[in-house]
């Protein structure tokens, strides 16, 4: 798999750093208070774009991305 490519995250109390990659449909997410990077399978660019642009991202990611997607836990605890 690409390695995905990071983007801080300004202002959101949850979210420190979030990735996509396109073709594969992987959305990359960093939380704030662990340090722990997640990804998640078959997030449509629709639901990325939509997530960037949310006016509270922890709100949209728990009520849009958690539970409706599949999630695997990056043994590679991000450094940064």
């Amino acid at each position: 798999m690409t390695e995905i490519i990071l983007k801080k995250i300004e202002g959101s109390t949850n979210i420190k750093e979030v990735g996509y990659d396109e073709k594969n449909q992987t959305l990359a997410v960093v939380f704030l208070k662990s340090n722990v990077t997640y990804h998640y399978y078959g997030v449509p660019p629709d639901v990325y774009n939509r997530f960037l642009s949310a006016k509270s991202m922890g709100s949209f990611f728990h009520q849009e991305i958690r539970s409706n997607f599949t999630a695997r836990r990056q043994e590679d605890v991000h450094e940064g």
